[in-house]
C-alpha cells in the first residue's frame, strides 16, 4: 500500500509539473523556430552583402564597369550630346493619306 501511495504522489507531482512546464516548452520551441527563420534571413543578407561588396570593388577598380553603370543611370561624359530617337506610331490614317472625318 505504501508503494502505491508513493507512485500516486510521483504521478501527481509529474502531472502538476507538466501542466506548468508545457507552456514554457511550447514557447521554447516557438523561439527556436523563429531563430531558425532569422538565421536563414541572415544567410540571405550576408550573400547579398558579399555580392554588393564585389560590385563596389569592381566599380572602384574597373573604369569600363563604372562607365557602363553611369550610362545606365543616364549620365554622360562632359561634351557628349544625347540624341534620343523617337519612333513615330503607325496608324491607318498616315498610310492611306486620308482622314476618317473627311468623308470622301
Amino acid at each position: 500500500m505504501r508503494h502505491n501511495n508513493f507512485i500516486i504522489k510521483i504521478a501527481l507531482i509529474a502531472g502538476i509539473g507538466a501542466i506548468f512546464l508545457y507552456p514554457g516548452y511550447r514557447r521554447l520551441r516557438s523561439f527556436n523556430h523563429r531563430l531558425e527563420l532569422l538565421n536563414g534571413d541572415i544567410r540571405i543578407l550576408e550573400e547579398k552583402n558579399r555580392k554588393l561588396r564585389e560590385e563596389i570593388e569592381a566599380l572602384e577598380n574597373d573604369p569600363f564597369r563604372l562607365e557602363e553603370r553611369a550610362r545606365k543611370m543616364g549620365l554622360m561624359k562632359e561634351g557628349e550630346v544625347l540624341y534620343k530617337v523617337i519612333e513615330e506610331e503607325e496608324n491607318d490614317e498616315s498610310e492611306s493619306g486620308e482622314s476618317e472625318t473627311a468623308g470622301h
